[in-house]
């Protein structure tokens, strides 16, 4: 066995010692569905890892038939895990399983039946599959990178799913454009050396974000109680969530298009400091649904009451600061269960 071989060999067993430990650490600290779904990534990504190239897959014995089916699910578990950091609303629920059939029947009919019609059929859909969670997962990290206030899930959007989702999407093009050995060889080599940084990247991140991401979300503190956690905001902060307070107070929040840098610019502070208070201060995790709390409230307000009943639904959206009517229309059945239109109908029934 070549010295090269040696080298990745050792650094897929170190890659996927790593995932194993993280996987166990977060479920041993983690108590949401993101940890958990975090952890079960971790542990398909070591087990991809060990079960590739085929003369590790040999070495394993009979556990291969373990592993490897958690290995080719790989993907999929990435894909819930991205769904659940990036989505602040995602539940995992039983309907969520369905990317498991096509992804783990392909794998099978590949293994099953090589070399056939059929297999080379499941294996280019298996892989169309992978190509759409990658690429969805792509445009989560990317999509909502402004809303974001949570700083470590921030950092992750950028570097590790644009990583890993690459990563992906170059070993689904190399398998199927039939790439001769020597390039396989080659990408097998630089695959566990990117693997082994991932996965070391991925454990210290953990870590570090054990207790911002993966504990259970608390509940958000509406800024116009601000008072009640203002002793848990360091005295130096304090200037600047009162602005904040006084700005909102003002109807700052009806300001068309606002972001958090607008915001931190008008407060006299960073966009760096004023996402950190919005965050680890207030309670959220996302500046949209800070903004939504003063709308929505506002918008109670004006639905309930009789001498507004004739103002347009669609007017009251657009005063609020939303650019559109779906906008407002979802933000309030999110908040409230109900359209605004039902919400107005039960409120003027009872005036």
């Amino acid at each position: 066995m070549e010295t090269a071989d040696l080298i990745e060999i050792a650094l897929r067993a170190g890659a996927t010692a790593l995932c194993v430990l993280t996987g166990a650490g977060l479920l041993m600290s983690g108590r949401s569905n993101t940890a958990r779904l975090g952890a079960l990534f971790a542990f398909g990504a070591g087990a991809y890892l060990i079960c590739h190239p085929p003369y590790l897959l040999d070495a394993l014995g009979a556990a291969r038939f373990a592993i490897l089916p958690l290995g080719d699910l790989e993907s999929v578990f990435f894909y819930w895990f991205a769904l659940s950091l990036f989505n602040d609303r995602f539940c995992w629920r039983i309907h969520c399983l369905w990317p498991v059939l096509p992804v783990g029947l392909s794998h099978l009919l590949v293994r099953v039946m090589p070399g056939t019609l059929p297999a080379a059929a499941a294996e280019l859909i298996g892989a169309g599959f992978i190509l759409f969670f990658m690429a969805h997962t792509i445009t989560l990290a990317i999509r909502h990178l402004a809303d974001d206030l949570v700083v470590h899930r921030r950092g992750f959007r950028v570097f590790f799913s644009l990583a890993v989702g690459l990563l992906s999407i170059t070993m689904v093009v190399m398998k199927l454009t039939d790439a001769p050995d020597t390039v396989l060889v080659l990408y097998s080599r630089v695959e566990a050396i990117v693997a082994f940084l991932l996965a070391l990247a991925f454990g210290l991140w953990a870590l570090k974000a054990r207790e911002e991401i993966f504990a259970p979300p608390q509940a958000a503190t509406p800024i116009g109680e601000a008072q009640s956690v203002i002793a848990g905001i360091a005295p130096e902060d304090r200037p600047v969530i009162a602005r904040l307070q006084a700005e909102m107070s003002g109807g700052r929040y009806r300001q068309p298009g606002l972001t958090v840098g607008e915001l931190a610019t008008i407060v006299g502070t960073t966009e760096h400091r004023l996402r950190r208070l919005i965050n680890q201060g207030l309670g959220y995790r996302n500046f949209s649904s800070f903004l939504n709390e003063a709308r929505i409230a506002d918008a109670k307000t004006i639905l309930s009451d009789p001498e507004e009943s004739r103002r347009q639904i669609v007017q009251v959206a657009f005063d609020l600061g939303y650019g559109s009517i779906a906008s407002f229309n979802r933000a309030f059945r999110d908040a409230t269960g109900m359209s605004p239109t039902v919400f107005r109908r039960r409120e003027l029934s009872r005036a």
